[in-house]
C-alpha cells in the first residue's frame, strides 16, 4: 500500500434519481487516511466554519466515515448506497486524503460535474478544509456552479508540500482589501473582498460609536478561530454616531447599506446587522430587512423592518440570515406565540409531550419554535456550578430568568408557561402569571401572583393564543 490513496473514479456514475432536486442535504465526509476520532470531529467543524450553519447541517459524518487503506471507489460506492437511504447530499461529498489536511486540504468530489450532461459526470478538486463546506452551499444554492468553484476554489500543491492558496501576483498590487473588522473610508466604505465567499455572499455589519469593532465581528463569525479572517463572511460597513440613538442609527444603516451594496457587489442586499448600542451581548443585536426574496423557496421578506436578536453567530448568523437565505426561516414564526414549556420532577424525560403540545415541533426550524423547553441542568455563577431542578413552585420563581434569558425571542408569552408534571396521561399545567413581564426588574416575588389549569396536552397552545386575543377566558384557580 502506498502512502497516497488511490483516486480513482469511474468516469461517470449512474444517473442519480432527483439529480435536479432543490433539497439541500449535508456532504458526507470520509477519511482515506488514518485519522482519529478527536481529528475527525475537528474536520467535520472545520469544513462547516464558513458556511454560516453548524451541528451537520453543511457537513456530516455518514455512518461509517473512515475508509483507511481503501481507494477512492471504496467511498464512492458506499456513498450511492447510503444516499438510497439516508439524507445526505448525493451528488457531492468530501473526502480527506492527507493526515495534514490543515495545510493540504481535503478532496471534494462531485458524482455530476455538469448537470446539463445526461450522463453523470464525475470530477474532484483539492479545497481549503474551511472553504468545502461553504462550495457544497453555494453549488446547492446556485451562487456558483461546479467548474466555477474548481476554477476559483482549487488548491495547488507546490512540490515543496505547501499549497499555493493566494490570489497571485497581480492580487498584491494596488489596494488590498480592508479587514473583516475595518470599516474603511466613512464614505465610500471598506474595500472588498476579491471575490465571495463559497456561500455567495457577505452580511454587513454597522455598528455605533463605543462598540468593539473586532469583538463584533468575532461574535457574529461562525468558527472564527478556524482559518483566517479574510475568509470570513461577516463585514463591517461602517461605525454611526451614537448621538443619532438606537432608532436613529438602524435608520441610518438602512439608508448606507445600498451605497456600500454599489461598491460591495457580493454583500447581501437586504439582510444586514446593526450593533445600535455599544453592549449588543446585553441588549442583543438588530437584524435589519430591506425587503427582498431568499435564494430559495421564495420566501418574502418585509422592507424596513428589524428584530432584535441574541448577539451569538449561532443565534444570529447561522440560525437566522442563513436560513432566512436559505428560505427555511421566515421572518417572523408563523405560528404564535411560542410557549415556556418546564419539566418537572420525574416527568423530566417525557420528551413525547412536545409532540403532543406541538405535532410540528420536529419540523420547525430554530427562531420558529412554538415549543420552548425548558430542561434540568447545570446553572453557573461566579460561586460555581449548581443542579436545577424543576417542580411548579421553582418554575415559578424561576420564570422572571427564563424571560430574562429567553428576552430576545419576540413571540415567547410571558403570561402563561407550561410544565409537564406527570409521569403518565396526556394532560399538562397551564400556569397563568399575573405580572408586568419586565424582564429587567430584580427579584420579583411571583409565589403567590399565579393560577393553574389542567389541560390537554394537545389543545394548550390553542387555548394560548384564544386566551392572548381574548376569545377565551381563563378557567384556572390559586392552588388550595
Amino acid at each position: 500500500m502506498t502512502d497516497q490513496p488511490n483516486l480513482d473514479l469511474p468516469a461517470t456514475a449512474p444517473v442519480l434519481e432527483n439529480r435536479h432536486s432543490s433539497d439541500m442535504y449535508p456532504a458526507a465526509l470520509y477519511t482515506l487516511v488514518d485519522t482519529p476520532e478527536y481529528e475527525l470531529n475537528e474536520l467535520q467543524r472545520a469544513c462547516e466554519s464558513e458556511t454560516g450553519v453548524d451541528n451537520g447541517q453543511a457537513v456530516k459524518l455518514p455512518p461509517r466515515a473512515r475508509f483507511f487503506g481503501d481507494p477512492l471507489r471504496a467511498v464512492y460506492g458506499y456513498h450511492l448506497e447510503l444516499c438510497g437511504r439516508e439524507k445526505f447530499d448525493q451528488i457531492m461529498f468530501i473526502v480527506a486524503i492527507d493526515r495534514n489536511w490543515k495545510e493540504n486540504g481535503v478532496l471534494l468530489v462531485s458524482l455530476d460535474a455538469d448537470p446539463d450532461d445526461e450522463q453523470c459526470r464525475t470530477d474532484m478538486f483539492r479545497i481549503r478544509a474551511e472553504m468545502s463546506g461553504g462550495t457544497v452551499v453555494g453549488i446547492q444554492l446556485g451562487n456558483t456552479d461546479w467548474e466555477e468553484s474548481k476554477e476559483t476554489d482549487l488548491l495547488v500543491i507546490e512540490e515543496n508540500g505547501g499549497n499555493d492558496d493566494d490570489d497571485g501576483d497581480d492580487a498584491k498590487s494596488g489596494p488590498q482589501p480592508s479587514a473583516a473588522d475595518d470599516e474603511g473610508d466613512p464614505e465610500s466604505g471598506p474595500i472588498p473582498p476579491r471575490k465571495p465567499t463559497p456561500l455567495g455572499y457577505f452580511i454587513g455589519v454597522y455598528g455605533i460609536d463605543g462598540v468593539d469593532r473586532t469583538s463584533l465581528i468575532r461574535n457574529l463569525q461562525p468558527g472564527y478561530e478556524h482559518g483566517s479572517s479574510e475568509h470570513w463572511a461577516l463585514r463591517l460597513q461602517g461605525i454611526l454616531p451614537a448621538t443619532l440613538g438606537p432608532a436613529g442609527v438602524v435608520s441610518a444603516a438602512m439608508d448606507l447599506h445600498p451605497r456600500r451594496c454599489e461598491r460591495n457587489p457580493w454583500l447581501h442586499k437586504f439582510l444586514f446587522f446593526v450593533a445600535d448600542t455599544p453592549s449588543p451581548k446585553e441588549d442583543g443585536i438588530v437584524l435589519v430587512s430591506l425587503g427582498g426574496k431568499s435564494e430559495a423557496r421564495g420566501k418574502i421578506f418585509p422592507a424596513r423592518s428589524w428584530q432584535r436578536l441574541p448577539f451569538t453567530a449561532i443565534d444570529a448568523t447561522q440560525n437566522a440570515v442563513c436560513m432566512m437565505n436559505m428560505g427555511y426561516r421566515s421572518w417572523l414564526p408563523p405560528d404564535s406565540p411560542a410557549m415556556a414549556v418546564f419539566m418537572c420532577g420525574a416527568a423530566e424525560q417525557r420528551y413525547e409531550m412536545v409532540s403532543m403540545l406541538d405535532p410540528k415541533a420536529s419540523k420547525r426550524v430554530a427562531g420558529e419554535e412554538v415549543v420552548v423547553l425548558i430542561r434540568p441542568g447545570m446553572e453557573w455563577s461566579e460561586a460555581g456550578g449548581k443542579w436545577v431542578e424543576y417542580s411548579l413552585a421553582e418554575s415559578v420563581r424561576r420564570w422572571p430568568k427564563i424571560c430574562f434569558d429567553e428576552r430576545f425571542r419576540g413571540t415567547m408569552t410571558r403570561s402563561y408557561f407550561v410544565c409537564v408534571d406527570r409521569t403518565e396521561g396526556d394532560d399538562v399545567l397551564l400556569v397563568k402569571v399575573d405580572w408586568d413581564g419586565d424582564v429587567n426588574a430584580k427579584n420579583v416575588d411571583l409565589s403567590d401572583r399565579f393560577e393553574v389549569q389542567r389541560v390537554e396536552a394537545r389543545k394548550v397552545h390553542q387555548l394560548v393564543k384564544d386566551l392572548l386575543s381574548g376569545t377565551a377566558a381563563w378557567e384556572g384557580a390559586k392552588l388550595p
